[in-house]
């Protein structure tokens, strides 16, 4: 059996990352599908998951496949577990973790992860890739965490004053 913190090694040297790996390779040619694992370090089902759902796909899809995990018990864990909850639409009560995030779709639990995700995987691949999901504040956090991402920064925009606003002193 691999051990949580290794996992997390072996995530991070398959081309997945964890919340504060190094970036992955820009040098990677061809489609991936990116994926954002919740979990929490006191949850059985999540260290399923971690331990025994994910190492097969990570070795079947190798640097195709990009998953970032985020610790749900830390502040900022926390924030993103809520907006992906509005996102995809799962109230507040029911929430839980294992839940993994990909594309439009979220698959919650240690039966419908690796179940459902080496088929979604396929497809994305097929299809040219799944970009990051589309959770708010999660482009940010992850490049916070070092982990490189393909999509442009918001540009920021500066408001022009009004002239008839200015009062000069």
């Amino acid at each position: 059996m691999i051990r949580f913190s290794s996992l997390l090694a072996l995530l991070l040297t398959t081309g997945a990352a964890g919340p504060a790996a190094a970036s992955q390779s820009p040098q990677q040619a061809g489609p991936q599908v990116r994926a954002v694992l919740f979990f929490s370090p006191s949850c059985p089902h999540c260290h399923t998951v971690i331990s025994e759902g994910l190492p097969p796909l990570v070795e079947r899809f190798g640097e195709s496949l990009v998953i970032v995990a985020i610790n749900t018990q830390s502040l900022e864990g926390q924030r993103l577990f809520r907006n992906a909850g509005e996102r995809y639409g799962i109230p507040p009560e029911q929430l839980g973790v294992p839940l993994l995030a990909v594309g439009d779709r979220v698959l919650v639990g240690s039966f419908d992860i690796p179940d459902q995700l080496p088929g979604i995987v396929e497809a994305g691949l097929a299809s040219g890739g799944i970009p990051w999901p589309e959770i708010d504040g999660l482009v940010p956090a992850l490049v916070a965490s070092g982990v490189e991402v393909d999509v442009a920064p918001e540009p920021i925009v500066q408001a022009t004053p009004d002239p008839e606003t200015i009062v000069e002193q």
